[in-house]
């Protein structure tokens, strides 16, 4: 299994590297696409819809919301997905309070609802995936802005794993998710913040208070996507699976493979435009 999480991994990655670096803004965006419809599908399967029409129509429904988000972003304008964005972040900062840290019994809170992890779905997915795309289309004063969006949550989630796999002795969330461990956590924050003291340095150059703001940021977004992945875990118990869907070898499904990026994609995104305009810099 940890071989095959590693080589699907190490794939992904290098097809992700690929699109970033070669590919036009409408390349990314279906590339990101062709994840965000993947979870998408998954996700109304996890929310306990059956029925193959009602799954075609909420994956097609969320697919044409993107393509109105995408032309959104291309034109300049960013004003809806501004509003997505900010609903997104909202919807974290309610799951994080009401469903993570008061309703820890899965029986309890609204994603027992069928609707409710519908609309949830998305204010997850859409935002997730127009972050992306958000942050690859302002690469003229955020450089690689993506890439770095991409490397915190891939370095939180592997460190996390690897730390907590080696030292996990406490665990994070045992009713939600037992294999998460305060130990693991906390290497995927010190990892982040490593990586964003060298990125922020050498590839955007940014004086040393700058840094410090985005480590600041950079942690709050990684810790965003343990929720996305705790959140996920919740909903997955209540499904009664394992795993979103088995096309990723070692990784399950789209669902799975996406769900800290989700999370952490909005919260990282509104921070660094909400930053940029404060202090004027872009």
């Amino acid at each position: 299994m940890l071989k095959q999480r590693i080589i699907t991994g190490l794939t992904l990655s290098a097809m992700m590297l690929i699109v970033l670096f070669y590919f036009p803004l409408y390349g990314v965006a279906l590339f990101f696409g062709i994840f965000a419809v993947g979870a998408v599908w998954e996700w109304s399967h996890l929310s306990g819809i059956t029925s193959m029409s009602v799954r075609l129509m909420y994956t097609a429904t969320l697919t044409a919301a993107g393509v109105v988000l995408y032309y959104d972003i291309a034109s300049g304008s960013r004003e809806l997905t501004d509003i997505v964005l900010f609903l997104a972040v909202a919807w974290w900062l309610y799951v994080l309070v009401i469903e993570l840290m008061i309703n820890q019994d899965k029986e309890q809170g609204l994603l027992k609802s069928s609707y409710v992890k519908l609309l949830a779905g998305s204010l997850i997915i859409l935002p997730g995936w127009a972050s992306a795309v958000y942050m690859q289309s302002i690469s003229s004063y955020l450089s690689a802005g993506l890439l770095f969006m991409l490397l915190l949550v891939g370095l939180s989630d592997t460190a996390a794993f690897f730390v907590g796999r080696s030292l996990g002795r406490h665990k994070l969330a045992p009713k939600i998710s037992p294999g998460k461990t305060i130990e693991g956590l906390a290497g995927g924050l010190v990892a982040v913040a490593l990586m964003t003291v060298l990125y922020g340095r050498f590839v955007w150059s940014w004086s040393w208070p700058e840094i410090a703001v985005l480590v600041v940021i950079s942690l709050i977004a990684a810790m965003f996507g343990v929720v996305g992945d705790l959140v996920e875990s919740r909903i997955k118990r209540l499904a009664g699976v394992k795993d979103s869907g088995s096309l990723l070898p070692g990784h399950g499904g789209f669902m799975d493979r996406t769900d800290a990026f989700f999370a952490a994609a909005p919260v990282l995104t509104v921070s660094l435009i909400q930053y940029g305009k404060v202090v004027g810099k872009w």
